[in-house]
């Protein structure tokens, strides 16, 4: 598996060097694989809707740390409190962090979603409205 040196920064050296362990199942790489590449989209970079959107998710991942994550880590043979702890830690130091844009991006998809599962026709031109003055921030910016 290559790490990327971002990668292997944010994990730190105990979980480097478990990552790049080679006489593992392929099942527990196919879970480092995911931890991995959920690292990979919280440090991205990208102002795409899209990119920013995978970015909060993996952030939210980490953040809330249930059993999902717990799964996953458990899966990949790793601690999964300390890697939440290295999680938080880099976003503490300023090593994660999210732009005015992807902060926008994140907000009008999920406003977006939101608006089209409203079954009411009242919320749902409330939520319209919001939605319109998001797009137009994100015009902006």
């Amino acid at each position: 598996m290559n790490l990327s040196n971002k990668v292997l920064k944010l994990l730190g050296m105990k979980i480097a060097s478990q990552m790049l362990e080679t006489e593992i199942s392929s099942e527990t790489r196919l879970w480092r694989s995911v931890i991995t590449l959920a690292v990979e989209d919280v440090l991205n970079k990208s102002q795409s809707r899209h990119e920013s959107v995978l970015k909060a998710e993996a952030h939210d991942w980490f953040v809330d740390g249930g059993e999902d994550f717990e799964f996953a880590c458990y899966s990949a043979k790793l601690d999964p409190d300390f890697i939440r702890e290295r999680y938080l830690g880099a976003l503490d130091t300023g090593h994660v962090t999210f732009t005015k844009k992807q902060h926008l991006q994140v907000k009008y998809t999920r406003m977006y979603e939101t608006m089209k599962k409203e079954k009411n026709v009242q919320k749902r031109k409330r939520l319209q409205k919001i939605v319109e003055k998001l797009r137009q921030k994100l015009f902006k910016s």
